[in-house]
């Protein structure tokens, strides 16, 4: 990317992966302005300009105002988001409407973000996808156990019930704010999971490879148990990539995101898409990238470069 970078500020908000952005970006010349949640964030120490942002409720307008005026202040050149949360999000809204250059597109990302929605949007599509019901009240589901339990937009970990006793102690556990933001009951599909990484541009949309990676592994999802190893042929490997592409071509999606699947024997269902990923050196994710060739860290920031200078 020709691009002259001396004296030019690029904002980042990060958690975990503060520090490998930020060494990135460095590393191709940048200044970094970035806010992150703790002073023992791995970039915080490293970044050229830093604020640590502690926020609490998704109104809390001080610290929102705050952190756009760090960044207008600045005058920073574009701004990054390093990290998927309702605050980034707000933040990049805001400073995309005075003008600023996003490295995602807004919108977008704001549908994917929902789950439910995401699963309309397969089905509209013909992606297959689990049966699955959303509730925002406290209310057994309809889906007979075992099924998983996820928050619509990503506010607990997901959760695999075995019963419907086991169903009403978690939902009890969970706050009336919470619940009443979503969660979604999932049917529980037998089999292993994987994920897609997506790399978009104006220009060109690349799903490279499938990878096997597990959320459920990796993570230690709650009540999963043993991991099943089941691989996709090759022929229904390039249906799925073929398939991501063509959807992330079609929404105008700008950016990097992950699709998740999950496999049965050779069958597949389309789960959700992540819509911001976290991009650091110690991430088992990026790990099972780099194993398969896919030198992460490397294509999204240059993805999201791209959409900074190439696109406005």
């Amino acid at each position: 990317m020709n691009i002259c970078q001396q004296n030019k500020i690029i904002g980042l908000i990060a958690g975990k992966s503060s520090g490998t952005l930020t060494r990135a970006l460095q590393g191709k010349g940048y200044k970094v302005a970035l806010i992150c949640g703790k002073v023992t964030d791995d970039g915080y120490d490293i970044a050229d300009f830093k604020l640590c942002k502690f926020f609490e409720v998704d109104n809390d307008e001080k610290e929102i105002t705050e952190s756009i005026d760090f960044f207008k202040n600045l005058n920073i050149d574009g701004f990054i988001l390093g990290t998927g949360t309702w605050f980034a999000i707000e933040i990049a809204i805001r400073l995309g409407k005075v003008g600023l250059k996003i490295s995602h597109s807004i919108d977008v990302l704001k549908t994917y973000k929902d789950k439910s929605i995401t699963k309309q949007i397969f089905r509209d599509n013909f992606f297959p996808v689990p049966k699955e019901e959303i509730l925002f009240e406290y209310k057994e589901p309809k889906l007979t156990p075992p099924f998983v339990v996820k928050s619509n937009i990503d506010l607990f970990p997901v959760f695999l019930c075995h019963s419907y006793d086991e169903f009403n102690l978690f939902i009890n556990s969970l706050s009336k704010e919470v619940i009443s933001k979503g969660v979604l009951v999932e049917e529980y599909i037998k089999g292993n999971d994987c994920t897609i990484p997506v790399f978009s541009t104006k220009k060109n949309v690349i799903a490279p490879k499938i990878i096997y990676w597990s959320k459920q592994e990796n993570y230690r999802l709650k009540g999963f148990g043993e991991l099943e190893k089941f691989r996709i042929s090759e022929k229904n490997e390039k249906i799925i990539l073929q398939k991501c592409q063509q959807l992330i071509s079609k929404s105008s999606y700008l950016g990097v995101c992950r699709f998740d699947i999950r496999i049965s024997e050779d069958s597949f269902y389309f789960l959700e898409i992540n819509s911001v990923v976290s991009i650091r050196e110690e991430g088992s994710s990026f790990q099972a990238m780099k194993n398969n060739g896919i030198n992460y860290i490397e294509e999204s920031i240059n993805v999201y470069l791209n959409n900074i200078y190439e696109n406005n």
